[in-house]
């Protein structure tokens, strides 16, 4: 993950100041950061904070290149040492906030609800096979919502299931129209009956309300 810096050349001095002086304080408590690692990034540090000192707007331009030049290698530096130590498990959020730095957020956005159902249309055109059309209820075009795909139940059954649980087989749609093959359904299913549910159902698997029951006569 990467690491947001300020961007402005002071914050990020100050923010680097912070940083360093922290991690003197904190670094006795960790085993997992090599003295030589630390050295080399003193080292960068001191090397930019001197060329931020010694700087101001009216500064020669070749003191200024140098002076960008050492917060480059500083920075380049920097986010390899967080990346490597700091964003670590052994480190806590508390001393990341410490460090200046947003812990990460590991409860997942929830994804936005769609509370439309599914409509559709069975197309039979061929022996052994049933052709899918779907689309959100209502809507003028045939689309699903954002980040959705469609969850299909079905089964094969002389008389209408009466609950969720009758639709014995389950099939994922990303595009409309879809073919479902009955090759390899264990029995014939000429003169027989495909019923089916749909809902929404997002990439975490959260569905969305059930539609009405479709129906159609298989070849």
């Amino acid at each position: 993950m990467s690491t947001l810096l300020p961007s402005k050349l002071k914050d990020f001095h100050k923010f680097s100041k912070q940083f360093m002086e922290v991690l003197e304080d904190i670094l006795s408590n960790y085993d997992h950061i090599p003295a030589d690692d630390h050295r080399d990034l003193r080292a960068k540090f001191e090397m930019f904070s001197t060329e931020f000192e010694r700087t101001n707007s009216d500064s020669p331009r070749s003191q200024l290149v140098i002076r960008n030049e050492a917060k480059k290698t500083f920075e380049h530096a920097l986010r390899r040492f967080i990346r490597n130590y700091i964003r670590n498990e052994k480190v806590s959020d508390a001393v990341l906030v410490q460090l200046g730095i947003h812990p990460i957020d590991h409860i997942r956005t929830p994804h936005i609800e769609v509370h439309e159902k599914v409509d559709a249309l069975l197309h039979v055109r061929s022996k052994n096979a049933v052709n899918i059309d779907f689309w959100v209820c209502g809507s003028s075009h045939k689309a699903k919502p954002h980040g959705y795909k469609c969850h299909l139940a079905w089964t094969i059954a002389d008389d209408e299931p009466k609950s969720l649980a009758d639709f014995k087989y389950n099939t994922r749609m990303t595009k409309t129209e879809y073919k479902l093959s009955f090759d390899t359904y264990p029995e014939k299913v000429a003169g027989k009956t495909f019923w089916a549910v749909l809902a929404w159902e997002n990439y975490r698997g959260n569905m969305g309300a059930w539609s009405d029951t479709f129906s159609t006569m298989l070849l």
